[in-house]
């Protein structure tokens, strides 16, 4: 799940730039490193509704060899862990169109996180808006830094 996040989140933009401009940059890791931790977080939200056939046929995901409880913590943390990494990127000095873009996500992640901890602490679930509010909080993320460098 990490690698998976990893090569689809940081290497493919980075390959991509590297052989556009033939140098790499540092704006690479603060653009992409919160795109990882919500990729990994996203897939870590597509496990939870399968854990209990992935627990009896024996698949070993992440979330199984976790515990239900725990992969959901660590979903928790990796989005905190984003959001951290966002506002550290505004910080260091991410372009202002780049980061006014993503403070857009900041309300999405918060979202994400609070329906994971209320599935975690016994609220019937609603799967798809859990699946597909991960899905939007990756693809928001990843759009609008594409679309703030894209600005520039």
């Amino acid at each position: 799940e990490v690698i998976s996040a990893l090569i689809v989140s940081a290497l493919v933009p980075t390959l991509a730039f590297t052989l556009q401009t033939g140098s790499m940059h540092r704006l690479l890791f603060l653009a992409t490193a919160p795109l990882v931790l919500f990729n990994f977080a996203m897939i870590l939200a597509f496990e939870v509704p399968d854990y209990g056939t992935d627990l009896q046929f024996g698949k070993r995901t992440l979330m199984v060899r976790l515990g239900w409880e725990n992969g959901m913590r660590l979903h928790d943390a990796v989005i905190i862990g984003g959001v951290v990494l966002l506002l550290s990127g505004v910080l260091l000095g991410i372009p202002a169109h780049v980061s006014v873009g993503l403070l857009i996500v900041l309300p999405l992640a918060a979202a994400q996180a609070w329906q994971m901890g209320r599935v975690r602490r016994g609220a019937r679930p609603n799967w798809t808006l859990l699946c597909g509010g991960a899905v939007a909080l990756y693809l928001l993320a990843a759009y609008l830094t594409f679309a703030g460098f894209a600005t520039i």
